[in-house]
């Protein structure tokens, strides 16, 4: 699960993508503190009560922004055309479904911390900052993990990514339509209950009793039941039977995807290369047509894995061209595609190339690739050793000028 989350996390902050959703939730709060600290018309609100409409605010929007990426995680790589390829990878699903929704999850930390400035601004004449930030913190990483696991299940299950920011959102509605119910609607036995079961407004409750009734922190512990129950029960889900569905997924691309198409064969050049880092080397892969039917659509696309689950290998750094579109190859005939990629991280690793026949992967035998350290200078002492010789030297220097007879 970590090789996955890294990738999904440097995809997603490295790429820019995080950064950009952090930039545009910390406008919306700079807007909303300054509103509720400089504007008449919010500024009746006792300030305990402006802390907590700004920390709903910041829950409820980093919230949507887990959900939003979770719905994206499986059903945007389907849309995208590189679910099949990710999925004859050698890992476990299990990994795969923990890996997207822990780079999910990453976006409401992201937007918390962004909120810690704000809430300490508005609370530290009150003694309201600590406490804010901490119940905002256990309330929000609960809805958030409910959320996010919730979104993961959907987009497993969603045609595209269309349909399933389309249910995500629509739930999200959904739980958040309590809110606006009028007060009297809220009150009694059945008002309570509703607000109880719903993840979103139990954990809004249990924030309003901390900050504004300033209750204990166990006084209405029991209104975080329902985003605990929720983030377990969705989790479990999504990390046991989300694997099945996309292995499901997978048989169904290799049987019903082309069955027109035979599958095409797929053989390697090279079994075996021992390189050192920073060289290249090259080989070549085979593609033929055992089909009776002309084969279209080809696609060869190259990978590179470590047989060390805790060593992250980019591909792209290894090649620029890792996808090949292949002209339609006609029965009996055969296309050798050339390969050409440098060693940039040392260990065990396995290079092999998948072709896609009308959306069928074929994966080739793999390349067992030895890559060795290359030999570098140790530059520990460097430093002393640049400044110490011509500090000696310039003594030796002076020396001799001064013992010279005048």
């Amino acid at each position: 699960m970590g090789v996955v989350a890294e990738r999904e996390l440097r995809d997603l902050w490295l790429g820019g993508r995080g950064l950009l959703l952090a930039f545009a939730f910390s406008l919306l709060l700079s807007v909303l503190t300054y509103l509720a600290a400089s504007n008449e018309a919010l500024n009746f609100l006792e300030q305990r009560e402006t802390v907590n409409l700004v920390l709903q605010v910041a829950v409820g929007v980093g919230g949507l922004l887990a959900l939003l990426g979770a719905a994206d995680a499986i059903s945007g790589e389907r849309e995208r055309g590189t679910l099949e390829s990710l999925l004859v990878t050698p890992l476990p699903r299990a990994r795969l479904v923990g890996g997207k929704l822990v780079a999910a999850l990453s976006l409401w930390l992201g937007a918390f911390v962004v909120t810690v400035p704000y809430v300490w601004f508005l609370g530290r004449n009150v003694g309201a900052a600590g406490e804010t930030i901490g119940v905002g913190l256990v309330a929000g990483t609960l809805l958030a993990a409910a959320l996010a696991a919730f979104g993961i299940c959907v987009s497993a299950r969603a045609r595209s990514n269309r349909v399933s920011l389309s249910v995500c959102l629509f739930a999200l509605l959904a739980l958040f339509a309590p809110t606006q119910l009028p007060a009297g609607a809220q009150h009694g036995w059945f008002g309570e209950l509703l607000l109880r079961v719903n993840p979103v407004t139990a954990a809004e409750h249990y924030i309003g009793s901390v900050i504004v009734d300033q209750h204990g922190w166990t006084h209405d512990l029991s209104w975080l039941a329902s985003p605990l129950i929720a983030a377990v029960v969705f989790t479990a889900i999504a990390v046991a039977v989300v694997p099945r569905v996309l292995m499901l997924t997978l048989l169904l691309v290799l049987v019903l995807a082309a069955p027109a198409q035979a599958a095409p064969g797929v053989t390697m050049s090279r079994s075996h290369v021992a390189t050192k880092l920073g060289d290249e080397f090259a080989f070549t892969s085979v593609v033929t047509n055992r089909g009776p039917a002309p084969l279209t659509g080809l696609i060869a696309h190259l990978d590179i894995v470590s047989r060390d689950p805790s060593v992250y290998v980019d591909p792209e750094d290894w090649s620029d061209e890792r996808t090949r579109y292949l002209a339609p190859l006609a029965p009996g005939r055969s296309v050798t595609v050339p390969w050409k990629v440098k060693a940039v991280t040392s260990g065990r690793l396995d290079v092999y190339v998948v072709v896609l026949a009308g959306g069928r992967p074929t994966v080739g035998p793999a390349i067992d690739v030895r890559v060795a350290n290359r030999s570098t200078i140790d530059a520990g002492g460097a430093l002393q050793l640049a400044i110490a010789v011509p500090a000696l030297l310039g003594l030796a220097l002076v020396g001799v000028r001064a013992r010279r007879p005048r």
